[in-house]
């Protein structure tokens, strides 16, 4: 295989799921001796650098992507890539755009890391953006088929360059190498108890309140439950609420706000469901997480990727939306059914391995062979 000049452009180099997915591709193509750029708008402290891969911070602080099209043109014009990746809506029309304006530069391949219909605010701007730019970019990428699916659906000029690049996640064996130890928390010591975890930043498209009034439904009949709840508190207003309805509902001795874990692995493999209520989700890497720590998963039926994630429900329970009792039926099924939790867990192991960095690292060099053909002799 040729070596490539391979660029990637993410907003934010930060520890969050897009910019860590990028950094574990970046890797393996280093590895495998290609030349790799990391693009981003904004670097923060807890961003990881992909060792041997190159570092250009465009330094637009609170900026939209848009301030930094000049300052990608130019660096576009000079770096000869061969491909650039752009990671999410913001760079994806950024890229088109200073590709026109250095008239010159890589393919460009712009990956949506979200279901667009149901996760994209300003909606009222960034459709006929999105009409008018996307298209000039070389492929669209979704993190799943819905997504795909959704995205031709809105913008018909863009079938018939479409494709699916599906996130990374850490390997399997790395994974479980970093769910030995419980959290230091009283619940995971105590064998009487039953733990569920969900993992989510606290935002109103993360539903976490859609959780609490499952898990209202499921303390009658199993009292001896316990839900902890990772994620960071990014939106107050939805934080303050769902702490009310937590309140409300009797709940404050039954369920822990844990906040952000650096290792949320530890808190999934120790419990005995993971749970996931979103209204939306681009794929849930969460679910192949929790399924690489060997614990079964109980998921809402949403927008976007959770069923493509789970199988079509081979790999995890799927419950409809805004249905707190069937989530709660379904969390009970499992609980009492071994072998259904059995299979469950095989299952989603197995589902797991299909996107540790290796495999969709494979993916994107496959794109990139096929944009940029080798000359024939």
């Amino acid at each position: 295989m040729p070596s490539y000049k391979i660029g990637f452009f993410v907003h934010t180099l930060d520890d969050r799921a897009v910019a860590t997915h990028t950094v574990a591709v970046c890797h393996q193509l280093v590895g495998r001796g290609h030349e790799v750029t990391l693009i981003c708008s904004v670097r923060k402290a807890s961003g990881e650098v992909p060792a041997g891969a190159s570092i250009v911070d465009l330094e637009l602080g609170r900026r939209r992507t848009a301030w930094g099209i000049v300052a990608l043109a130019r660096l576009l014009r000079r770096s000869q890539l061969d491909v650039l990746f752009c990671q999410g809506n913001g760079p994806g029309r950024a890229a088109v755009l200073s590709r026109k304006l250095a008239r010159t530069g890589p393919r460009v391949v712009a990956v949506e890391h979200t279901h667009y219909a149901s996760a994209q605010r300003g909606r009222i701007w960034k459709d006929p953006l999105m009409r008018t730019l996307y298209p000039g970019a070389d492929v669209v990428a979704g993190v799943s088929r819905s997504v795909v699916e959704d995205l031709e659906e809105r913008f018909p000029g863009l079938r018939g360059k479409t494709t699916v690049l599906p996130p990374a996640v850490m390997d399997v064996a790395a994974i479980r190498a970093r769910c030995e130890d419980p959290p230091d928390h009283p619940w995971f010591q105590d064998p009487s108890l039953v733990v569920l975890v969900a993992v989510g930043n606290l935002i109103k498209r993360k539903a976490q309140d859609d959780l609490i009034e499952a898990f209202a439904r499921l303390v009658p009949e199993l009292p001896e439950a316990r839900l902890v709840i990772v994620g960071r508190p990014d939106d107050p207003d939805f934080v303050a609420r769902v702490e009310e309805l937590m309140q409300w509902r009797g709940l404050r001795e039954k369920i822990w706000f844990a906040g952000f874990q650096s290792n949320p692995f530890a808190f999934m493999a120790h419990a005995d469901v993971f749970v996931h209520a979103a209204r939306s989700e681009g794929a849930g890497k969460v679910f192949i997480e929790a399924m690489a720590c060997g614990i079964p998963v109980v998921a809402v039926d949403c927008l976007g990727g959770c069923k493509d994630m789970l199988q079509g429900g081979r790999a995890g329970v799927l419950v409809p939306p805004k249905d707190p009792e069937a989530m709660s039926q379904a969390v009970l099924r499992v609980l009492r059914d071994g072998t259904l939790r059995a299979d469950l867990v095989r299952r989603g192991n197995e589902r797991a391995r299909q996107f540790e960095p290796s495999n969709v690292a494979s993916m994107h060099l496959e794109l990139v062979q096929r944009l940029i053909p080798t000359a024939l002799p």
